[in-house]
């Protein structure tokens, strides 16, 4: 789906399953901020766009042996309640952003393939 994010690396939904996610890469040579300050920005414009927010402790974990840290956010956008899987990679050579998302109804059924679709990221 080229209509979910202008500057994704990758972008796929299932309007009929209110399934969505985009990947989001970044070169670690183009920027002077560690991964924790990377993450605190892009995870910020995230919240900025979410009404009601609620996070999720951070959870840490492994993309392709790749360190990670992940979080849930559920939120309202646009009068929508949406639940978001919302992980961060610290790659080699990238930072990554992969954002999984569904309506708050859904997200129960979507979570389990959006952690195989985070997992089935390569090449940060």
């Amino acid at each position: 789906m080229d209509d979910l994010h202008d500057d994704a690396e990758l972008a796929m939904g299932a309007s009929h399953r209110e399934r969505y996610m985009i990947a989001l890469i970044e070169s670690k040579i183009d920027l002077e901020y560690s991964f924790d300050e990377w993450m605190e920005i892009t995870r910020g414009t995230t919240l900025d766009n979410v009404e009601n927010d609620q996070l999720s402790e951070p959870v840490e974990l492994s993309v392709n042996g790749c360190p990670a840290i992940q979080y849930v956010l559920s939120g309202t956008i646009d009068k929508l309640n949406i639940t978001y899987l919302l992980t961060y990679i610290d790659g080699e050579n990238n930072y990554g952003q992969i954002i999984c998302w569904s309506l708050k109804s859904e997200y129960k059924d979507a979570e389990a393939e959006f952690e195989q679709i985070t997992q089935s990221i390569k090449g940060v």
